[in-house]
């Protein structure tokens, strides 16, 4: 057996566990993809993307995993995983699946959205300047389903606090500096929301698997410093299904608007 029939065979076990966890049914319109040059898949994909968002198609080879969206409802998503990124992390921890089902968790909440909102073109749908609140709940939700398989497939116990003093004292720490650097260094607000999206889908990871020492206090005293992303915590643990969110969307809006400037 080849590395790529391996590494499918772990993509296919994470999905099933997926699919089981979530209630969710597999996807025939979906196709994962490893490879050692993201860039040029998405070329390959899509064209017009590499045509009209050069830029964009120049950034992926920075990523080690991203979902492309088909430009029709019936044509296929494709989800690329970078070749070396998901080796390595096979050697040293369990990241690959949370990968996975972070990048899986896109593709089902854009299905779902685009049947909220009866639209199946995801082009209009990955538009920021008209579906801002929708692609920084689904960053929120992915990061936080992601980040719990990613746990799930490290320790045989989630719930073990043993893991409580190495979260607080190493990783709380890193991943809180990592967003505020990169808060700090984006060029736009949607990117800052990104930042702020990802570790609130942490700190709801934490907060649920260790609520005895995340607790409400402490989660306060953690972001009680920025209001608007204490209320944006609060409204996105809130609303983890995507038809619940959706309806309060305008709730989200002006949480956000306490912090940012423009139309969402």
């Amino acid at each position: 057996m080849d590395i790529q029939d391996s590494l499918s065979k772990l993509i296919s076990k994470v999905w099933a566990d997926y699919c089981a966890d979530f209630k969710k049914e597999p996807l025939s319109t979906v196709n994962f993809c490893i490879t050692n040059n993201l860039g040029q898949e998405y070329r390959k994909i899509r064209p017009d993307h590499a045509e009209k968002f050069p830029e964009r198609i120049e950034s992926v080879n920075n990523f080690s995993a991203l979902t492309i969206m088909p430009s029709k409802s019936n044509e296929k998503f494709y989800v690329l995983l970078d070749s070396k990124y998901f080796v390595e992390s096979l050697e040293k921890d369990n990241s690959w699946a949370g990968t996975v089902a972070h990048e899986l968790t896109h593709v089902y909440d854009h299905m779902e959205y685009a049947d909220l909102i009866d639209c199946h073109d995801y082009d209009i749908i990955t538009n920021l300047n008209q579906h801002w609140m929708f692609n920084i709940w689904t960053e929120f939700h992915a990061k936080a389903i992601g980040y719990y398989y990613e746990r799930k497939y490290s320790f045989e116990d989630v719930y073990d606090t043993s893991q409580v003093e190495y979260i607080v004292q190493k990783e709380l720490p890193s991943q809180l500096q990592e967003m505020i650097d990169m808060y700090n260094t984006a060029d736009i607000p949607y990117n800052q929301m990104y930042a702020v999206a990802h570790f609130l889908g942490r700190l709801f990871v934490w907060e649920k698997l260790f609520s005895d020492y995340f607790t409400e206090n402490m989660i306060q005293e953690l972001l009680g410093g920025n209001k608007w992303m204490l209320d944006t915590y609060i409204f996105l643990k809130n609303h983890f299904k995507l038809d619940e969110a959706y309806r309060d969307f305008e709730e989200l809006k002006n949480i956000l608007r306490q912090n940012f400037r423009g139309d969402f």
